[in-house]
């Protein structure tokens, strides 16, 4: 026994903690008898909306992310992904309205780049384009012509097929086309008649005729 701790019951040298044997009070108890079901709610919710895309509750979480984000492009880039990988490429109704809707009332453009260019790399990838992709007004033909200049071929040929979508009417899912960047320049070239000539007769157009080049396409489709 050591001689300079005094034989008392209960007593505690200074300096040691004593160890706190009071059971966990009612109200511990509550908090984790509600905080653990709403964690694991929480949590359900946020991985079923990446693995459903189609449910209201992440169609409802994709606007909220959506305008909270401060990057649209790379938002809707990882998006398209998404879709890809667990929802066979295929654009919930209900977001597609909400893109469409974004793209034709907001006066930011590089928002409205950021919608056109998930549309088109919807399209160059074959995957679902939404069944409001035909209601993007030809006025933002100008802005898909408008390409970086470090953009690789995917992306030129990507934004010009939407491009070409807009021009026919109709959908051309994962078509190819050669020489992108020269083509852009035709679709340029193009483009540049209508300050003087009707949307109706320019479609008409074909903005490759006499290049050489022609999209690569399984069910051609007319201007309507």
């Amino acid at each position: 026994m050591n001689p300079s701790v005094p034989d008392v019951p209960g007593y505690m040298p200074t300096g040691v903690p004593v160890p706190d044997e009071t059971p966990p009070s009612r109200g511990r108890l509550v908090f984790l008898l509600v905080a653990v079901p709403v964690l694991i709610v929480c949590l359900a919710v946020v991985f079923g909306s990446f693995l459903m895309p189609e449910w209201t509750t992440s169609q409802g979480l994709f606007k909220f992310q959506y305008r909270l984000t401060g990057r649209t492009d790379e938002f809707l880039a990882d998006y398209h992904s998404q879709l890809k990988t667990v929802n066979d490429g295929r654009i919930p109704t209900g977001v597609d309205a909400f893109l469409i809707d974004r793209l034709t009332a907001s006066d930011r453009g590089d928002e409205q780049d950021a919608i056109l260019m998930f549309y088109a790399l919807q399209a160059i990838s074959g995957a679902d384009q939404g069944g409001r992709i035909l209601e993007i007004p030809h006025r933002f033909v100008g802005n898909l012509l408008v390409v970086r200049t470090d953009a690789d071929e995917r992306t030129v040929t990507a934004r010009l097929l939407l491009v070409e979508q807009i021009r026919r009417g109709g959908l051309l899912p994962g078509a190819g086309l050669d020489a992108p960047r020269t083509a852009k320049d035709a679709y340029a070239t193009w483009w540049a008649k209508s300050t003087g000539m009707d949307w109706s007769e320019l479609r008409r157009l074909d903005p490759l005729a006499g290049t050489g080049i022609s999209w690569r396409e399984t069910e051609p489709t007319a201007p309507k």
